[in-house]
């Protein structure tokens, strides 16, 4: 099966359909550092670097399936300066029409944040239209082995045969995700502060870490950020630490200004909830303080260890924080490989699916 990923970013959404046997013919992404992360954890035949919205719809030639993960900033509710029609990405999404009606997909899948509802619903319509069975799902990534309460919006959209089969093949693969202690308590609590490094550490929760550590990398914090981090309790946000009553009166006055996670220091015991940048949002380590590294944030997104994501710091955070966890994306490989009759039975990750996933060698 040919693959092309549109807004492909990292490579989350495309690395499922990857390592389920799909061929990626084609990935197209605007930033170039997306390139040489996707590039460097998987062969794709071509990746052109440029703005989807002056895509020429005949590259893609006859691609069996279509994916694509339109911007979600427009319908995001961490966007709060331009929402919806006022941003420059608002309706991009709508140019698949034009490249599904060149390419012919026999499937084409789409992920969005849930505030895309309606503009999905619209496409949607317009696949219709062109000969297309639509379904939409919400799907929590929790229920299919992520260690994060993320959800969002999936359209799948059939040339033949149902797409709700689509969702009830993939039904059949739920396995609740674990904890954040069980996802990340075998990392060394220090970070590495280097793209690679080879450890031999204790994990901060259980276990030990030996061997080849990649991205295990997080800034350094002056002492006026350590003060603030270090006022926060475990599951708080500075807004909820302020609240309770947890914070110095000098912290709690504008904490309450904050964003709800801002500055949130995850709960060891429980699965993340969904997770913005972690740079940018200050997510917090459950131990440490500090924010996680691009390491546990990868984790937490249920990407593989061997992942390497290359570019400046910011970027790899944002990286991350706009990708699919891609063991979702290899179940929802699975099940559409099923329903086009080319897949296996069932996936070989056994009963602890999320750690045979991240410790899996594929090479």
């Amino acid at each position: 099966m040919h693959v092309a990923d549109i807004f492909a970013g990292a490579g989350g959404l495309s690395l499922g359909f990857y390592l389920a046997g799909c061929e990626l013919a084609l990935a197209v992404d605007a930033n170039p550092y997306r390139r040489e992360t996707y590039e460097t954890n998987m062969r794709v035949t071509r990746f052109i670097v440029a703005d989807v919205r002056f895509l020429d719809p005949t590259i893609l030639g006859g691609v069996d399936i279509l994916l694509a993960g339109p911007p979600c900033r427009p319908y995001s509710s961490a966007n709060r300066l331009r929402p919806g029609p006022l941003h420059p990405e608002y309706g991009t999404e709508l140019l698949l029409t034009e490249l599904v009606a060149a390419s012919k997909p026999k499937v084409v899948i789409v992920e969005e944040v849930l505030g895309a509802k309606e503009r999905l619903l619209r496409l949607a319509g317009r696949l219709s239209a062109l000969g297309y069975d639509c379904a939409l799902r919400k799907i929590d990534f929790h229920e299919y082995g992520a260690p994060q309460r993320r959800r969002r919006a999936f359209l799948v959209a059939t040339k033949v045969g149902k797409a709700a089969r689509v969702f009830a093949l993939l039904g059949r693969a739920k396995t609740p995700g674990p904890t954040v202690g069980e996802a990340i308590g075998d990392l060394p609590l220090n970070p590495a502060y280097a793209e690679e490094a080879w450890v031999d550490e204790p994990g901060w929760l259980y276990g030990r870490y030996t061997g080849l550590l990649l991205n295990h990398e997080a800034p350094r914090h002056r002492e006026a950020t350590l003060r603030v981090i270090r006022a926060v309790p475990s599951g708080h946000s500075l807004r909820s630490a302020a609240k309770e009553g947890c914070l110095p009166p000098d912290l709690a006055g504008k904490a309450r200004e904050r964003h709800s996670y801002k500055y949130l220091r995850l709960d060891p015991t429980k699965p993340a909830p969904t997770l913005p940048n972690a740079r940018a949002s200050m997510v917090l380590h459950p131990r440490a303080d500090r924010v996680l590294t691009v390491r546990e944030v990868a984790r937490l997104h249920a990407f593989p260890d061997w992942y390497r994501f290359k570019g400046p710091l910011d970027e790899k955070y944002r990286q991350v924080a706009d990708a699919v966890p891609p063991l979702f994306s290899y179940l929802l490989a699975l099940a559409t490989l099923r329903f086009l009759g080319v897949a296996r039975s069932c996936n070989h990750l056994g009963r602890d699916i999320y750690r045979s996933w991240v410790t899996w060698s594929y090479r």
